[in-house]
């Protein structure tokens, strides 16, 4: 059996040691049980050796010892973010090793102020993704971005009385919407394994960015099929309406085409 103690002394696990192989397995299912992120924890046998990642286990006790958040300099963060954008795992998960924290805002390839979660799921960096919710990113982050003129006037049109006017004038500007959470994107962008992996860490489903719109929503207006579909299977609020013209899912898909998408909306 395999024990892991906190250092007050309470048993933090009792694991079956033929269930997990290594020691960076071991962390992993220590993050679920527990929530403490996988790069903060360090095993300590009871001779005072740490276990490496891939150091093999067997019945032992384990002390687990928990590692503060260490804060990274300006170039780290460009650099974070850079790594999880482009899906450099390895380069990520050496950064994450300093135990740095995952839930800074960092200017994008776009110019947009995001979390390095939101810049791996804008891109369907699924591995990169699943790091970094081990490290103890937020599954709601959302991006920010500069309050630019481009985004200033996008929020005054959302909030016009003429909801068809506004609704046309917003084609040029939707991209300046804010409130994306790394869920949001990964529809927006049709990527189905980041999607699958944030609805598996229950990643709010129904999050809504500055427009209203829904994951769904976006999801059915871009013609993602597989997404609507998973969506649709983990319960997604189908007749959610956006809030500048009230439009639901449905709605969206009838307007672009999207005949598939629209079947499964109503019959969903």
């Amino acid at each position: 059996m395999l024990r892991v103690l906190m250092a007050s002394g309470e048993e933090l696990a009792a694991i079956p040691a033929e269930q997990l192989t290594t020691a960076g397995m071991l962390k992993c299912e220590l993050h679920r049980l527990s929530g403490i992120p996988r790069f903060r924890q360090r095993l300590v046998q009871e001779s005072g050796t740490c276990l490496e990642e891939d150091a093999e286990l067997e019945a032992m006790t384990l002390q687990l010892v928990v590692l503060p958040f260490a804060s990274a300099s300006e170039l780290e963060m460009d650099e974070i973010i850079g790594a999880a954008a482009s899906g450099a795992t390895s380069k990520v998960q050496e950064f994450l090793q300093k135990q740095i924290d995952p839930n800074f805002l960092g200017y994008n390839d776009e110019g947009v102020f995001v979390t390095p979660l939101v810049a791996a799921c804008e891109k369907g960096h699924t591995e990169v993704a699943e790091l970094l919710l081990q490290a103890g990113a937020e599954k709601e982050s959302c991006d920010t971005g500069a309050e630019n003129e481009q985004y200033k006037i996008a929020c005054k049109i959302s909030h016009m009385n003429d909801k068809k006017l506004a609704s046309k004038m917003l084609e040029g500007f939707e991209d300046f919407a804010r409130g994306k959470t790394p869920l949001w994107v990964a529809s927006e962008r049709g990527h189905a394994g980041v999607l699958r992996l944030l609805l598996e860490a229950r990643a709010d489903k129904d999050c809504q960015n500055t427009f209203g719109q829904s994951p769904l929503w976006i999801a059915s207006r871009n013609g993602h099929v597989d997404i609507v579909c998973l969506l649709l299977e983990a319960r997604a609020e189908k007749d959610r309406a956006d809030s500048v013209l009230g439009d639901t899912p449905l709605r969206q898909a009838v307007a672009k085409g999207h005949a598939q998408i629209a079947s499964l909306l109503l019959l969903g």
